[in-house]
């Protein structure tokens, strides 16, 4: 805190710095931990599946807790592992690796909370194309769980988009997580997420906070059709075109 004034210490020994200790992450192979004490962190060290000719699909991280108390999120960094070059620190984000590089992956509950379990996933999907007309239910693009849609565009103030995914059974009981990224980094996105009918809101708008959303519907109350809209955030007053591209990533948790 402070200055950056440098510090001393009147004991020796006073910190204990210990190499980083990190584990293999396989794509789609579920890799289960548990946060035991407050601020304590996990360390993964991600290579992406290069199936043929180098060729990466997109990849959703995502990190899903055993308790309804604590919302741990999973920092992504690049070979290098620095803090400064911070990808994304969210329950789940997307990205199309580099074949070959190294990504690091950080567990942390910033609440402090502690004596959870946790699961962190990297699943590989193909991606879906926007399509128009998307302007309401009726007209939703499909697409599967999970799932990245994208890139998305917001073309005018009043544009909506509408994209429809289906729910098994096994899933019932479990919410819908749906996050908005760049696109456009300036994009101001506000998301919802509705029943088969397309009326009936499964928990009401996202906060609207920040730019970009993070939000999770109430659970799922049967198997069906589900629908994800998406429109520009009642703060924006001028459209413009840098500002309105977005990838839209929803999955299951």
């Amino acid at each position: 805190e402070g200055s950056f004034a440098e510090r001393t210490f009147s004991a020796p020994q006073v910190v204990t710095v210990t190499p980083l200790v990190s584990t293999p992450l396989v794509d789609g192979v579920p890799a289960n931990g548990s946060i035991d004490l407050p601020f304590q962190s996990a360390t993964y060290r991600y290579v992406a599946t290069t199936p043929d000719a180098g060729r990466v699909d997109p990849v959703i991280i995502s990190v899903a807790s055993s308790s309804t108390t604590v919302a741990p999120k999973v920092a992504v960094l690049g070979s290098a592992g620095r803090w400064s070059q911070l990808l994304s620190y969210s329950g789940s984000t997307a990205i199309t690796p580099i074949p070959n590089e190294p990504y690091w992956l950080v567990v942390f509950d910033a609440s402090g909370g502690s004596g959870f379990q946790y699961t962190l996933t990297t699943t590989p999907v193909a991606r879906t194309m926007e399509e128009e007309p998307n302007d309401t239910f009726e007209m939703a693009r499909a697409a599967t769980l999970p799932g990245i849609v994208g890139p998305m565009q917001l073309a005018s103030l009043t544009d909506v988009d509408w994209v429809k995914v289906t729910a098994t059974q096994a899933e019932v009981g479990k919410r819908l997580h749906v996050v908005t990224q760049p696109g456009d980094a300036d994009t101001d996105t506000v998301v919802e997420v509705f029943g088969s009918d397309g009326v009936t809101s499964l928990g009401g708008e996202s906060d609207d906070f920040g730019l970009h959303e993070d939000h999770s519907s109430d659970p799922i109350p049967a198997a069906g059709d589900y629908y994800v809209k998406v429109s520009v955030s009642t703060f924006v007053s001028v459209w413009d075109a840098a500002e309105s591209h977005y990838d839209l990533l929803i999955t299951v948790e």
